[in-house]
């Protein structure tokens, strides 16, 4: 007698698991073959063309697929809106359960997007063209749904996808290429929530390239995580202008107003790329580095423009642009409590506010090397203050403000500034190409200006210029020396030697395709000292005139009047004067006329050629005169003793 065979409880589950995966499968396999799917395909359009308040077509084959799992593919999918395609691509693939499928239900799982277009428009109203459009009060029927359908997958991708981002209001875009997007556990809310607002889910976002106005963004990495209208994205990384970009940003769409915070840095960013990206110009060279925090809130573009605020530095070993000529080494620059305000017709210039200290090693500018910059920079209205600002120029230690002033139709510009103890060989060589005088001295300049060409800056300029110097070297040229022999030869250039030495704090313009002084130093080849130096300027409409120019040697005094026009670049006027205890002209020469060409009357010697005449008589020129004279001088500096 057998005995039956006893089959214990888990073998005999594990037989009826198996039956049923294999009628399953088999099932599966029918339906593959028998169930028409494409018959479904104008069911599948308007559904979701209902749901999405966009038209949906499948202009391709639609079918049904078992492997890996079972799914969905349609080809050749669009979505469109009123004004334009939202999506076009070749493959749309939809991963469902097998269970609910038998029953004639679909239970999403996986949804892929292949090789996708996608076009997102920012309409002039703020609204987006994937949005569904709102239906005018009353028109909505009662218990439908307002907004998209609800439902949750486990999984969206999209492969080698493209893109196009505009705004309607503003005409920006944005254009990524190379898309590839992993999202787990995606869902959308619906409801009233808002398409964006009500999205969640993780992944990871990669993108080939991407280009942002003149942001050539490429090798783009983020880490994307959404839930309950909140969407962060960290780590971000990118190539930007051959730096390393890493950061994250969030942006907040649960309450009214949409909020944005954002921290980045792009780390040794090429400037050649930058200037000539964001700039349109050539020629900058160097390796910089930015830090940028900052943060937003609004309900418009603009309101979200208007409401930027954080801080942003800007640091590199060196930079240096062609056009203008400018190096600098060693920068550092940090700018907080960053603002937009209201907008204004002038621009960003007019809008901006921010506080910040800005320094740098070293600027080089055209002929002028700067050291030790230092200062603090206020922005606000279209006001920039750098103030406190201090430096090295020439030698010597400078401190005081500039001013920049955009808030009218053209830029003003204040400078109240002071070097003390720089050297004047320095100074001369810079601007000039000559070191006819060397010695400590100290300039304090009070200038403002305004306008919008060069020429228009000129005539506007106004305010005080005043340079200072002791015990000074004149090189070349030992001018008491070189007086006498004018006085016994009755000849000499004495005005374009005065030009030359009392001019030099209005600038190498005045110095330059002319030879002042070259009239007396011919003869005279040792130098000479200057004990003290004054040379003070009053300033207004582009024109200078001497308030208290004079100098001192050993054994003479000299003065200067007249007026400098600077737009026309013109001496006025100009008389040099050597003076008698008194502050009496002695001898005096006159200089009118181009700058680089001036006409020079004759040396005036009548009072010192009869001097010797009258002697032998015994009458004094003094006595001559009563004991009076016109005092040509009346300033700062003394008559040596």
């Amino acid at each position: 007698m057998e005995i039956p065979e006893r089959r214990s409880p888990t073998k005999k589950i594990l037989i009826v698991l198996g039956t049923v995966i294999l009628l399953l499968a088999v099932a599966a396999g029918a339906l593959i073959f028998l169930v028409d799917v494409n018959r479904h395909k104008p069911r599948i359009e308007a559904a979701v063309s209902d749901s999405l308040g966009l038209a949906f077509r499948i202009d391709g084959k639609a079918g049904l697929g078992f492997f890996p799992g079972p799914h969905v593919t349609l080809d050749n999918v669009g979505l469109r809106s009123r004004e334009a395609d939202v999506l076009r691509t070749d493959r749309v693939s939809i991963g469902v359960r097998l269970f609910p499928l038998l029953r004639g239900e679909l239970a999403v799982t996986e949804f892929t997007l292949e090789k996708p277009e996608i076009g997102v428009e920012k309409r002039a109203d703020g609204s987006y063209n994937f949005e569904k459009p709102g239906k005018p009060p009353g028109e909505e029927k009662k218990g439908a749904a307002t907004g998209p359908l609800a439902f949750t997958v486990q999984k969206v991708s999209v492969s080698k996808g493209r893109v196009i981002y505009r705004d309607l209001a503003t005409g920006s875009r944005i254009v990524a290429e190379g898309v590839d997007l992993t999202v787990n556990d995606f869902s959308m809310a619906g409801g009233e929530m808002g398409l964006i607002a009500g999205l969640s889910g993780r992944g990871e976002l990669k993108v080939r390239d991407l280009r942002a106005e003149a942001l050539p963004l490429s090798n783009v990495q983020v880490g994307v995580n959404a839930s309950k209208g909140v969407l962060e994205f960290r780590p971000v990384t990118m190539k930007l202008f051959g730096g390393s970009g890493e950061g994250s940003a969030r942006i907040d769409l649960s309450g009214e107003k949409t909020r944005v915070e954002t921290r980045f840095a792009l780390k040794d960013f090429r400037a050649n790329e930058a200037v000539s990206a964001l700039a349109d110009k050539k020629g900058a060279e160097g390796v910089l580095t930015l830090l940028a925090d900052l943060k937003t809130a609004g309900k418009t573009g603009d309101e979200i423009k208007r409401a930027l605020s954080g801080e942003i530095s800007l640091k590199g070993d060196s930079f240096s642009m062609a056009d203008p000529a400018v190096r600098a080494k060693g920068i550092d620059i940090a700018l907080r409590n960053l603002a937009l305000g209201r907008g204004r017709a002038g621009g960003i210039s007019q809008e901006l506010s921010f506080l910040g200290d800005v320094k740098a090693g070293e600027i080089q500018a055209a002929n002028l090397t700067l050291s030790g910059v230092s200062g603090k920079i206020k922005a606000g209205n279209g006001i920039y203050d750098l103030r406190p600002l201090s430096m090295r120029l020439f030698g010597g230690s400078g401190e005081g403000s500039i001013r920049f002033d955009t808030s009218g139709d053209k830029t003003g510009v204040e400078i109240r500034y002071t070097l003390s103890n720089f050297r004047a060989e320095q100074a001369l060589a810079a601007v000039s190409k000559k070191k006819g005088l060397s010695g400590p001295m100290t300039a304090s300049p009070v200038l403002s200006m305004r306008g919008l060409s060069a020429d228009e800056i000129k005539r506007s300029l106004s305010g005080a210029i005043s340079v200072r110097g002791e015990n000074l070297v004149l090189q070349g040229m030992d001018l008491d020396e070189a007086l006498e022999q004018a006085k016994k030869m009755q000849q000499g250039n004495l005005a374009d030697l005065g030009a030359g030495l009392f001019t030099v704090p209005l600038g190498g313009t005045l110095l330059q395709g002319y030879n002042y002084g070259s009239g007396l130093a011919s003869s005279v080849k040792k130098d000479g000292s200057i004990r003290i130096l004054v040379s003070d300027w009053r300033v207004q409409g582009g024109m200078a005139e001497a308030a208290d120019v004079a100098l001192a040697t050993a054994r003479n005094r000299m003065a200067l009047k007249g007026k400098l026009n600077l737009v026309r670049e013109e001496f006025d006027g100009m008389t040099v004067a050597v003076l008698d205890p008194k502050g009496c002209a002695v001898m005096q020469q006159r200089l009118d006329g181009p700058f680089a060409n001036p006409r020079v009357s004759k040396l005036n010697l009548l009072e010192t050629v009869a001097e010797p005449v009258l002697k032998q008589f015994g009458i004094s020129l003094g006595a001559l005169r009563g004991g009076r004279c016109e005092v040509f001088y009346s300033g700062a500096v003394p008559q040596p003793k």
